[in-house]
Formats: C-alpha cells, sequence, structure tokens
C-alpha cells in the first residue's frame, strides 16, 4: 500500500476545532483522524468520464471533514446535520452488503469503505467511529456524494493500516 500523504491539522482554525469538539462529544474521545476533501466542478466534459472521455475537473473550496476513530468492530456513522442525514450503524464491516433499492447519504460512505477493502483484500476491517461535516450543496453537481466515496476510502485506509 503506498503512503498516505496527509498535513498537520490546524488547531487554531475554528472550524476544525468545533468539527474536533463535535467528534468528541458524540464519541466520548477524540478523533484518531481528520480527512478533508473538497467538491469539485467540471469545467470541461460533466458526466461524460464514466464513458472515457477526457475531463477537466477542478478542486473547490468548498468540502467535507470526516473524523476516524477505530473501534472495536463496527460502523458508527454520523453527520454533524442529523437532522437531515440520520446516523447509521453497523455491528460488522464484514462482506458489507449495499441496497439499490434505495439509497441513502450513508451508501456513499458503504461504496468507499466496500472499494477499499476489496480492492486492498482486507476481510476483516476494522470498526470505525466516524463524523462527517460538510459544505458543498447537495445536488448542485459539485460532487459532494464522490467526496463522501472519497472520505470513506481515505477512512478505511487509515483505519486499515
Amino acid at each position: 500500500m503506498g503512503d498516505i500523504l496527509a498535513e498537520a491539522i490546524n488547531t487554531a482554525d475554528q472550524r476544525i476545532r468545533q468539527f474536533l469538539q463535535q467528534f468528541k462529544d458524540q464519541f466520548g474521545s477524540e478523533a484518531g483522524h481528520v480527512i478533508r476533501v473538497p467538491g469539485r466542478v467540471n469545467l470541461i466534459g460533466e458526466h461524460i468520464d464514466y464513458c472515457g472521455y477526457a475531463v477537466h475537473p477542478m478542486a473547490i473550496e468548498q468540502d467535507i471533514l470526516v473524523g476516524v476513530k477505530k473501534c472495536s468492530n463496527g460502523l458508527d456513522l454520523v453527520n454533524q446535520d442529523s437532522s437531515l442525514y440520520k446516523p447509521y450503524k453497523l455491528d460488522s464491516l464484514n462482506n458489507l452488503e449495499i441496497s439499490t433499492e434505495k439509497i441513502h447519504w450513508w451508501s456513499y460512505f458503504l461504496c468507499g469503505l466496500k472499494g477499499i477493502y476489496e480492492e486492498m483484500n482486507i476481510e476483516n476491517p476494522a470498526g470505525i467511529q466516524v463524523f462527517v461535516a460538510g459544505q458543498i450543496p447537495p445536488s448542485a453537481g459539485l460532487s459532494s456524494s464522490s467526496a463522501l466515496v472519497v472520505g470513506a476510502a481515505a477512512a478505511a485506509l487509515v483505519s486499515n493500516g
């Protein structure tokens, strides 16, 4: 597995301080990792990348933050906006199944986890507590769901070493 590039968290940043405190309030301990994933806009080529054509994406300032801490097993996933995005729990991350009948916000997170588990042949993934906060407007063409998938993939990597 390649190195994961990271930078120190600037805890002087008010948003990061609030995010870290919310993680601690939610789970009773500090996050082991904080992952920042920017949204993106396609300057050229919207919805043609999956057909094999070239695109020209650009990262934007709006992002999501994903706080992660290893735990004994399962998934405890909480969104900062829990009134709109309900918490989600799983007892085990082994053999993830993702329903396609009804897509929920957490379905995207499960896709990111499952992709890493399958690609890296992780048979017994570590349990994780996850707190998500976002500034990317949903359904605005700024790839909020893709950012969530990438955040989940990074969470799977850092929690399974």
